[in-house]
């Protein structure tokens, strides 16, 4: 493999873990923060790159095991995050879901009034035909009295 930087898994202070690749066996070590990651020059080159410390860290004293395990903590991190996100979007299609039965419910409820007031609107006029039959009544019975006073005197 090609020697220099494999990744920064993790930040902790002052610090940078990470991998180095040396030929075909890994190396874990420290790096300086202000250091810059080369993969072309090699990170024991005092002339410039990654500058290791003088102790390397060994495998166990890494805050992960292997660049794979700190990989998958990204990816459970990334999942719930995206788990996350679909909570999210389902609880506001269910407000909106909700918002939309309330809308129909106040159409239903503003159907529900107009057809009474339709009702009433028909009762009033049955009511003001009555009147005007009875009103009617009324004047034939009058001229009728009329007519019969007439023919008696």
């Amino acid at each position: 493999m090609t020697r220099g930087f494999d990744a920064i898994a993790i930040t902790r202070a002052s610090w940078h873990y990470a991998v180095l690749w040396v030929g075909s066996s890994r190396l874990y070590g420290e790096f300086t923060a202000g250091s810059r990651p080369s993969a072309r020059r090699n990170p024991h080159d005092p002339r410039g790159g990654l500058k290791c410390t003088q102790r390397p860290i060994s495998r166990h004293q890494l805050p992960f095991s292997d660049t794979n395990q700190a990989r998958q903590k990204q990816q459970q991190q990334q999942q719930q995050q995206q788990q996350q996100q679909q909570q999210q979007q389902q609880q506001q299609q269910q407000q909106q879901q909700q918002q939309q039965q309330q809308q129909q419910q106040q159409q239903q409820q503003q159907q529900q009034q107009q057809q009474q007031q339709q009702q009433q609107q028909q009762q009033q006029q049955q009511q003001q035909q009555q009147q005007q039959q009875q009103q009617q009544q009324q004047q034939q019975q009058q001229q009728q009295q009329q007519q019969q006073q007439r023919s008696q005197a």
